[in-house]
């Protein structure tokens, strides 16, 4: 199931399992974020991240 959903992440940048949710690629934008431990900035590279939204089923469950 999880080989599934990598790739039709990687192909179509959507999976909708029925009753579960939809996991949905994300593009983010470069930012300046803080160090944590020095509170100096350092500049976060734009990338991609898998965002989720609960079907409805499952929202209703928990």
């Amino acid at each position: 199931m999880l080989s599934g959903v990598q790739k039709g992440l990687r192909e179509d940048n959507c999976v909708t399992i029925a009753g579960f949710g939809t996991f949905e690629v994300k593009a983010r934008k470069a930012r300046i974020g803080r160090n944590p431990h020095t509170g100096e900035p350092i500049r976060i590279e734009a990338g991609r991240r898998v965002g989720f939204r609960m079907g409805k089923a499952l929202r209703e469950s928990v």
